[in-house]
């Protein structure tokens, strides 16, 4: 099908042949991966993706021993119940692979970070490592983790919440006077918090207008709804 790009496999050859594959052959088809990537930018990647998620077996039983890695934990399926794995994605900013790591399905997103940064930049030869995460590694726990990444020269940015920020910051980031236009669209505004980290905060016209727009929609359907109908019920 073209799908599959008109190649046909048999499922039990697919199958015979996971049992030959070792730990050899995997760094093997990941340095090829890597290798065939970096020739399409001329051996030079100036940017690398990191993300995890997890991948859940149709199984109810956890591995035992303390190399098991088919354990229960945090599922990004919503299947806690059963047993996974974290696996964790190194890409290009086109979405091409590079590398990947494995992790016990019981390890927390922050706790696959250090070990897989550190593989990534002695296996790939990587200078400078910045990570990226989104708002939900945005707790104390979680900072604390991210914090350690300087004792290991990585830099990170995480998402954060303007909600969870003090009256002062909140004042400040409300006055439009207090941010530097990049573009027509665009603007921005650098704040150094009291822990000494620097919070970042854009505006976006063209976002602002989509949001306004959003919500008389949302207020103009709620207005609407108790012309159709006298039942209270159907308006809960």
């Amino acid at each position: 099908s073209s799908d599959l790009f008109g190649i046909s496999l048999n499922l039990d050859s697919v199958y015979n042949m996971m049992d030959k594959i070792t730990d050899k052959s995997i760094e093997k088809l990941n340095s090829l991966a890597y290798n065939e990537t970096k020739k399409l930018f001329n051996d030079k990647i100036d940017v690398i993706y990191f993300d995890a998620t997890t991948i859940y077996f149709e199984s109810f039983t956890e591995d035992s021993g303390e190399d098991a890695i088919k354990k229960n934990g945090y599922s990004k399926d919503l299947r806690f119940n059963q047993p996974q794995v974290v696996l964790a994605l190194m890409v290009t900013k086109e979405g091409l692979p590079i590398g990947y790591e494995a992790f016990s399905g019981d390890t927390f997103d922050g706790h696959t970070l250090i070990p897989s940064l550190k593989i990534l930049r002695d296996k790939y030869n990587v200078d400078n490592v910045v990570y990226v995460a989104d708002s939900g590694m945005f707790n104390n726990n979680n900072l604390e983790e991210l914090e350690s990444l300087g004792k290991h020269k990585f830099n990170y940015i995480v998402g954060a919440r303007i909600k969870n920020q003090s009256s002062k910051i909140k004042e400040q980031i409300l006055d439009m006077s207090n941010y530097k236009e990049l573009n027509a669209d665009i603007s921005v505004i650098n704040i150094t918090l009291d822990n000494g980290r620097k919070l970042v905060v854009t505006h976006s016209k063209k976002r602002a207008r989509k949001d306004k727009a959003d919500r008389e929609k949302g207020i103009k359907k709620l207005r609407d709804k108790p012309k159709g109908s006298k039942s209270v019920k159907t308006h809960l």
